[in-house]
């Protein structure tokens, strides 16, 4: 049965709103208990023009059941798997790669490279959803030593929906040599 947002009406008598309020309550019964139970989409069920919805279904990336949001959106309509993350396929540690979605459909993925210094063309592949746009790449230098890793790390460009350019350089001194730096990137 499903949820009635009309009950009870302003002039309903009590006798003949008791019963369409308790069917709300039952409606409502999984949510309001602290957990929602979704049947598994083979397919995304068909939501009416102009309305949200949530389903489950499994994802392509992560091969398991994922939360999906359908939104509406200037773009039209996405099916954005809200749930569906890095977690999904193991337990990350420091300095490894992984990505999520957050529930607005936004992409963020991020890793570690070690490079020489100059120019670098990263690559963004192995395992990750694909953006349709990087918005934004943050870029961090590491050094696995306690030491200062006297190095920095500057973007040069976004090229393309799978690579960026980084320069990496020692901070104090001029000369070549090797350093490390983390990224993060977001899109869509």
């Amino acid at each position: 049965m499903a949820y009635n947002p009309t009950v009870p009406m302003a002039n309903q008598k009590i006798e003949a709103s008791q019963q369409p309020i308790a069917d709300n309550f039952a409606a409502l019964a999984p949510f309001g208990n602290g957990y929602g139970s979704f049947t598994n989409q083979s397919t995304p069920p068909t939501f009416a023009t102009g309305v949200d919805g949530v389903y489950t279904q499994n994802n392509a990336t992560t091969g398991i059941n994922e939360l999906y949001i359908h939104k509406q959106s200037a773009a039209g309509v996405k099916e954005i798997p809200m749930t569906a993350s890095i977690l999904s396929l193991s337990t990350p540690t420091a300095n490894s790669s992984g990505w999520t979605y957050l529930p607005s459909g936004i992409l963020i993925l991020w890793g570690s490279v070690t490079s020489a210094t100059g120019l670098s063309t990263i690559t963004l592949s192995g395992g990750y959803p694909s953006f349709g746009a990087i918005l934004n790449i943050s870029l961090t230098p590491f050094s696995s030593s306690t030491s200062d890793a006297n190095f920095a790390v500057r973007l040069v460009s976004i090229d393309s929906t799978t690579q960026f350019k980084v320069f990496l350089s020692s901070r104090t001194s001029t000369g070549s040599g090797t350093g490390g730096f983390q990224y993060m990137a977001i899109g869509r």
